[in-house]
């Protein structure tokens, strides 16, 4: 018999994903924003001012027993500093990969966390199956839930700059 997915059990399940690919892939602690994570379900949620000009978004889906999206938002000066360490590259060289090479590095980065994600819930008793990752760039962003579906945001800092992992499931 599955274990009752409650606030605190989400909450570390995606706390625990983020950390543990930040930590195991960029050696960065992703610490998380308590107090503002998760973003109360009744109130729309608003960028940090660093997430304010060009993001990337990372998404990969989950489908099963439970049902969603998880979103990863990241400054794109951010984005460099992971190209960065993940690819070895200088500055100058991630900038220049543009974001071609950025957006490889930010979809395998968002499948790792989800992947975790999705392993912690599936030892829980949800099995699912993961989505391609795709990673879409802009300013001006806003993502919807879909109809039915719960969400929560949860907001961190790596490097004194802030992720925001958007969670949105069903249960089906």
């Amino acid at each position: 018999m599955p274990t009752d997915l409650t606030e605190d059990l989400f909450k570390e399940c995606i706390e625990q994903a983020v950390q543990k690919v930040f930590q195991t892939m960029l050696q960065k602690k992703a610490i998380p924003v308590h107090g503002a994570s998760p973003v109360p379900a009744t109130e729309p949620w608003h960028r940090p001012p660093d997430l304010a000009g060009t993001i990337a978004v990372g998404n990969v889906g989950f489908a099963g027993e439970i049902s969603g999206l998880v979103f990863i938002y990241l400054s794109e000066t951010l984005v460099h500093s992971i190209v960065q360490s993940m690819l070895g590259m200088t500055e100058q060289e991630a900038i220049e990969g543009g974001r071609e090479i950025a957006s490889d590095v930010i979809g395998e980065l968002t499948n790792m966390t989800v992947g975790v994600f999705k392993n912690r819930i599936h030892d829980l008793g949800y099995p699912c199956k993961l989505t391609i990752p795709t990673v879409v760039w802009g300013s001006d962003i806003a993502i919807q839930p879909p109809r039915g579906a719960v969400r929560r945001t949860y907001i961190f800092q790596v490097d004194g700059r802030s992720v925001i992992a958007d969670l949105m499931f069903k249960n089906d």
